[in-house]
This record gives C-alpha cells, structure tokens and sequence, in this order.
C-alpha cells in the first residue's frame, strides 16, 4: 500500500475501478450491478464532497436525460458525442478526475467568456502555487447569479452545470473558474463539474450517461 499512500494518502485503503473493462468493479460484481453505477455529489463542497455510490439499476429523478456513452476511448475511459461548436467530437466523462480539463484552443475558447462574466464581481488573483486552477477572483460577497455553461451532445440532449460546478469556492473570498489546461487531445468533465446531478452509467449492451439536476446533500 506504500504507492498508493504516496498518490492519495494514508487514510484511503484501496481504490475502486469504475473504468470499462473486464476488472473493473462494475464489470467484476456484474451478477447484481448489471454494468451500472450512480452517484449524486454536492457541487458546494468542492473537493471535501462525500456522497453515495449506487451499484445496479434505479430509477432517477421524472426529468433524467440519457445520451449515448462510448466505452473504450483512450483505455477503459467513457465518452459522450460533442456537438456544440467548441471542442473536438468526443469527450471524456470522468468519475475520479475533479476539475473539467481542456486542451489549449478548447479552454481559451471556454474560459474567455466566464473570465468577463466573472471579472464584474472582482478582480483576478493567484489562486496559490499549488492549485491548478488559474482563473482565480476575490468575491467578497455570496454570488447570487452563475454563469451559464452547456455541454450539448450528438443527439440533442443538453447537460447544464449548476453554478457551483462551473465557478467553484477555492477558499475564502476566492471563487475559481473550475477548469484547468490540459495537454491530452480529448476533454475531461470532471466531478464537480457534474455536481448536483444525478448521474448514472449504464455499462451494458446499450450504454448511456444519464443525468438529472437534483438536490445532492439529502
């Protein structure tokens, strides 16, 4: 367990695979998971969020939309069909990864926008050496308008973060834009950027991510 101390820290005692593949949980505890998992996290509590993880089939929320999920795509990575006008086709929908990451022309083309919407509420800061957030504000107040974000799909089905997921509280005063640079070709979705949803892979022969906005701190 030494590695694994050095990666994450001492008080986690193993790590569950989500990924496709043949040793992934899912796929191991197929007999009553039947290739699906669900989670809801609260987007408010950033990287301090505990939630539940739900193995095998249940019913989500009256307004649950499923797109189509592309198993195997860089490794035991799941994707989604991008059809919005920024980004490449496909994109990665991660169930470890915190922070939405982007390749260059992908981020500038997301954050350019969010940077004016959120430079109206205060002026930039560091967000300290070892965040990799850059996009950084002191906020002295509680924000009570978000900046609207779409990640639309080859099938017309629409995900709309909540505000918390998009701008996430880094500390104090600080509120981050919650993306950070990549230098991998496809981009990453990140849990916070999926908090406050009901989200939910289905593993099998007709895989879908599905998601509904619901209340994730019940």
């Amino acid at each position: 367990m030494s590695l694994l101390n050095n990666i994450v820290g001492p008080h986690v005692h193993g790590v569950l695979a989500l990924g496709f593949g043949p040793f992934s949980f899912p796929s191991q505890a197929s007999a009553f998971a039947r290739g699906t998992f669900s989670y809801c996290i609260p987007a408010e509590a950033g990287l301090n969020a505990s939630f539940r993880l739900v193995f095998g089939p249940q019913t989500g929320p009256a307004h649950t939309q499923c797109t189509e999920l592309i198993p195997k795509v860089n490794g035991p990575f799941y994707a989604v069909n991008n059809c919005s006008e920024i980004g490449p086709e496909k994109w990665i929908v991660d169930t470890v990864q915190v922070y939405t990451s982007l390749p260059s022309g992908t981020y500038k083309a997301v954050v350019a926008p969010l940077d004016k919407w959120m430079s109206r509420f205060g002026r930039r800061v560091s967000p300290g050496m070892f965040s990799p957030l850059k996009y950084c504000y002191s906020v002295k107040s509680e924000l009570h308008s978000w900046p609207k974000l779409d990640f639309v799909f080859g099938d017309g089905k629409v995900f709309k973060p909540v505000g918390p997921g998009v701008v996430v509280g880094l500390k104090s005063g600080v509120k981050c834009l919650g993306f950070v640079r990549s230098s991998d070709v496809l981009p990453v979705i990140g849990t916070i950027m999926q908090g406050n949803h009901w989200i939910q892979f289905r593993t099998g022969k007709s895989p879908k991510w599905c998601f509904a906005e619901a209340n994730c701190t019940r």
